[in-house]
């Protein structure tokens, strides 16, 4: 019968938000981050909603954001999903690692990423995108490795906090529920004025002019400029994206055969 803590709010003010970060590395780094804050998605582990969407924007295959970054030589890497944060809020992040031609036009980067989310939400929600996501998950669970025990129990432990008892072994993979309104709720946050962008890269340098006091980071804090907010909100359709292919790779069989035939 304990009350669990619950703090209400936004996690940013107005004014934090449309914001870049330019921050000095120790090594030589190039990243750039996209921040969302998002609401609190953990009551909904039976849809797992911005699974979806990551599942979309870390796609690798033909007409995925990566594909086209590669193509034009501007990011190596990319991920994307969301971590929870708070009783009331999450952040959903979209990381990449930028090659030394990325990290000159980084803003252009973030008009890509842009533009493959405007054409997620136009394609809409799609049911055999979540049956995919869901079928994986469950032969992911059901052929899981086993566990140190002392860790298994631990980690059983810890998630009590966020699943019910009966849910509590398979809530943290398996998918139970199909609703589009999530989804759709998670993917109208990703909105150019509801973000914060983290550019890392040694290009920087001459530009910091604040020192993290704790570990000596050198950064810059600035606002994003209007042009650009105003181009994200809309931005030109770009023909090399679309929603990957149907996956028919995808085991859903796994009888053993019988050995005399």
């Amino acid at each position: 019968n304990v009350t669990r803590p619950h703090w209400e709010g936004e996690p940013y003010r107005a004014s934090e938000l449309k914001t870049l970060f330019k921050i000095v590395p120790v090594k030589d780094l190039r990243s750039l981050e996209l921040l969302f804050p998002v609401p609190s998605m953990r009551p909904f582990y039976h849809q797992k909603p911005s699974r979806y969407i990551s599942h979309l924007i870390g796609h690798e295959g033909p007409g995925s954001l990566l594909c086209k970054l590669k193509d034009l030589g501007l990011v190596n890497e990319l991920s994307a999903g969301c971590d929870s944060a708070g009783s009331d809020f999450e952040f959903f992040h979209i990381t990449m690692t930028l090659t030394e031609e990325g990290a000159r036009v980084p803003l252009d980067i973030v008009t890509h990423v842009f533009q493959y989310i405007h054409m997620m939400k136009r394609a809409g929600v799609q049911k055999w995108v979540f049956d995919e996501i869901a079928t994986v998950a469950e032969t992911k669970f059901r052929f899981k490795e086993k566990e140190e025990p002392i860790n298994y129990s631990s980690s059983i432990a810890s998630s009590l906090h966020d699943y019910t008892p009966d849910d509590v072994l398979a809530g943290p993979y398996l998918f139970f529920d199909y609703d589009p309104s999530l989804i759709e709720k998670v993917w109208d946050c990703l909105r150019p004025d509801n973000m914060r962008v983290s550019f890392v890269s040694k290009e920087v340098e001459a530009e910091a002019n604040i020192t993290e006091p704790w570990y000596g980071t050198k950064y810059c804090e600035e606002a994003i400029p209007d042009k650009w907010i105003e181009l994200w909100k809309d931005p030109p359709a770009n023909d090399a994206y679309h929603l990957p292919a149907l996956n028919p790779f995808i085991a859903t069989d796994f009888a053993l055969k019988d050995p005399s035939l």
